[in-house]
C-alpha cells in the first residue's frame, strides 16, 4: 500500500478536547431547567425564538408551538415546490433557474424552522446556499463521483458504512430533511 493510501485510510483525530476520565467540570454543565423556574421549564420545554416566532406567525399561523416544536410536523410541512419556496424568500434568478429546470420533485425539501434560519434577501448566505440548488450545481466535472466520500465499498450491508475498525455508520433513513 502506498503511503497515500495510508494518510487516506488513516482515521482523522478527534477534535473534542481530552477530559480525564471522561468526567466534565459541573460549572460547565448548565441545563434549561437550571436556567428557568420549575413552572418556567415545564411550560416552555422547547422555548420558540422571537425570530423563529415572527417566521411561525406570518407563514404557518394555525400551528401551535407544540407542533413547531415537533420533528414530524416540520418534516410534514418541508418546502418542496418552487411556489412555497418563493413564498418565504426571494429567489436569485440562478435559484428560481435550478430550480425550474429541474425534473420530478424540487431537489429541496427545507423544514419550515430552516427556513427561518434562511436569510430572505441574501442568496450568498452560506446557509441558504446548502439548502436552496443554484444552476451551477447541475454541471459536472471531470473527476467528479457518484461516491464523492467513497463510503460505497466500505459499505458491508446497505445502510452500514464500516470504514474504521472501531466505529460504524449507521444511515438509518432512505431520505434528507433539507436539500442533500
Amino acid at each position: 500500500m502506498d503511503s497515500l493510501n495510508q494518510v487516506v485510510e488513516a482515521e482523522p483525530p478527534s477534535t473534542r478536547p481530552f477530559i480525564p476520565n471522561g468526567v466534565l467540570d459541573p460549572p460547565a454543565i448548565v441545563s434549561l431547567p437550571d436556567l428557568l423556574t420549575k413552572s418556567q421549564a415545564k411550560s416552555h420545554r422547547f422555548p420558540i425564538g422571537s425570530a423563529a416566532k415572527a417566521f411561525k406567525n406570518r407563514f404557518y399561523p394555525d400551528a401551535t408551538a407544540a407542533e413547531w416544536n415537533d420533528w414530524r410536523w416540520q418534516i410534514r410541512h418541508r418546502i418542496k415546490t418552487l411556489s412555497d419556496l418563493a413564498r418565504v424568500i426571494r429567489l436569485s434568478p440562478a435559484e428560481e433557474q435550478a430550480i425550474s429546470s429541474h425534473r420530478g420533485p424540487l431537489p429541496a425539501g427545507i423544514t419550515p424552522y430552516y427556513a427561518h434560519l434562511l436569510d430572505a434577501d441574501d442568496p450568498t448566505q452560506g446557509l441558504r446556499r446548502t439548502h436552496v440548488p443554484v444552476l451551477d450545481e447541475f454541471a459536472f466535472s471531470p473527476g467528479e463521483a457518484d461516491d464523492p466520500l467513497g463510503e460505497d465499498h466500505d459499505m458491508a450491508v446497505r445502510g452500514l458504512v464500516h470504514r474504521y475498525p472501531d466505529r460504524v455508520l449507521f444511515l438509518v433513513t432512505g431520505f434528507c430533511s433539507t436539500y442533500c
